[in-house]
């Protein structure tokens, strides 16, 4: 017989000591409590008050209060797998209780968690030190007791348990792309996600919390580029979503040049074309057509994605880029660029732009004979 102030436990509770000595994480410590009602948590079994109580199974309707335990991911009340025993009952309803390790009563009040989690029961005077909460109270120290609440009787039923977090399932982000230097919230929906739950982006956990069923995180501060966005889970059980792609994009998307230089009458130009690369690329796309000899401005607004598949410039002589013209200009969106100081030559067959991620613009003139540039620096 289990006497007052003794510590009650199974089998599984010996697994459960070496899987925390370990360091594993918990999902939620488990909390208990007395109330009307259970609708985030598992109901143990029930009470006619909240002391000098009869009890009943939980899977009876005579009683309104509540023993209801929560927090613990995959929590049950089954007395089968991970289990351990609460309470004894002496019938399924209007019955008096004893701790679960006497044997004179045959109904069963039990806590059960998914295989590789572990719950401990165990029963104390006065306190429930060394456990997660106070399940309820008895008058009694072991059998024939009546029940009350946590603060009933300074007999404690006291229960602690680690669950098995599950597997998270990442479906879909938004936004899924972004201009570089916006401040970004990202949301995430999909499925297993709780409060233990991590958004990682490249690997590196980022603030994030719970509203409702969906994470939102704070994804500001990335760098121009794809960005893996996963779910990570920790022990027991746990784990790391597939990936999604988060897309930051070059803000620098409309670029005005004026003061473009035209050629002499004597070149017979009758239009200019305008090519560029993407941000940090090498391969010159073309991205417009100025369709005369006499207009000097052009409004770049092509993102990066849009040009890949345009023609590509010209490939004769496209070597030996010569510095012309340093100019210390902000390329905001919008900004107006003056360009000065290019010489034309007899054969011109368009302009080309470099726009790079370190805030330089170069503006180029394609020569049968020989490249020249302007080049234009923040």
């Amino acid at each position: 017989m289990i006497r007052h102030g003794q510590r009650t436990t199974i089998a599984a509770i010996v697994l459960t000591a070496a899987f925390l000595a370990a360091g594993t994480a918990r999902a939620g410590t488990l909390s208990c409590s007395v109330a009307s009602s259970c609708p985030d948590g598992v109901v143990v079994f029930r009470m006619s008050d909240t002391t000098d109580a009869h009890g009943e199974l939980p899977s009876q309707s005579n009683y309104g209060q509540l023993v209801c335990c929560q927090n613990v991911y995959g929590l049950g009340n089954a007395c089968s797998g991970t289990y351990a025993t609460v309470i004894k009952l002496s019938d399924v309803t209007n019955a008096h209780a004893e701790i679960g390790t006497e044997t004179n009563y045959p109904d069963s009040a039990c806590l059960d968690v998914p295989a590789g989690g572990s719950v401990t029961v165990g029963y104390q005077a006065t306190d429930c030190a060394g456990y997660d909460t106070t399940v309820a109270s008895m008058s009694t120290a072991d059998t024939n007791a009546h029940l009350g609440d946590a603060a009933a009787y300074p007999n404690k039923i006291c229960a602690s348990a680690t669950g098995v977090n599950p597997a998270p399932h990442l479906d879909t982000i938004s936004p899924t792309s972004a201009w570089i230097g916006q401040s970004v919230e990202l949301r995430l929906t999909g499925e297993n996600f709780f409060s233990g739950s991590e958004v990682r982006i490249d690997g590196g956990a980022r603030t994030a919390h719970l509203d409702g069923a969906d994470l939102v995180a704070d994804a500001s501060g990335l760098a121009v580029g794809d960005h893996a966005v996963t779910v990570f889970n920790p022990t027991p059980g746990g784990g790391t979503s597939d990936p999604l792609t988060l897309t930051i994009n070059q803000a620098w998307e409309n670029v005005t040049l004026t003061s473009l230089p035209v050629a002499p009458a004597s070149a017979h130009v009758i239009a200019r074309r305008i090519y560029r690369t993407a941000a940090n690329g090498s391969t010159f796309t073309l991205v417009g057509e100025i369709r005369d000899n006499a207009t000097t401005t052009y409004t770049d607004s092509a993102s990066d994605g849009s040009i890949g598949g345009q023609p590509p410039a010209p490939t004769a002589n496209t070597t030996g880029l010569v510095p012309r013209y340093i100019a210390a200009l902000p390329l905001d969106p919008g900004t107006s660029l003056s360009l000065t100081g290019l010489p034309i030559g007899g054969n011109n067959t368009g302009y080309y732009i470099i726009r790079t991620t370190a805030g330089t613009v170069i503006v180029g003139a394609c020569y049968g004979e020989n490249n020249q540039a302007i080049r234009l620096s923040r």
